[in-house]
């Protein structure tokens, strides 16, 4: 499962999927509360593309808007900004992912 956080305005929401074995996704979107837990009953719905397809168009396009909020989304080499940590080690450096 994999889960972007948005807030749009004073709206929090969290979209949370599940990857089916079709090769489509189950999102479950719900409101969040100010520490972005999910309150009340989800909105379902299903996307065709697979799950990081789905995660990594959703959170580009809410970045271009200033919606997208990473430190409440999982997968964070999803994210629109995302850059793999590269460490030095004897002189040698290596990325991380």
């Amino acid at each position: 499962m994999a889960v972007t956080a948005l807030k749009i305005g004073e709206t929090r929401l969290l979209f949370m999927t599940v990857q089916k074995t079709d090769g489509g996704v189950d999102v479950d979107i719900y409101m969040a509360n100010e520490d972005f837990y999910p309150e009340g009953k989800s909105s379902v719905g299903y996307a065709q593309q697979d799950e990081e397809e789905y995660h990594k168009e959703l959170r580009f396009k809410s970045h271009e808007r200033g919606h997208f909020i990473s430190e409440f989304s999982t997968n964070p080499e999803w994210n629109p900004d995302w850059t793999p940590a590269v460490i030095e080690e004897d002189g040698e450096q290596s990325q991380v992912q």
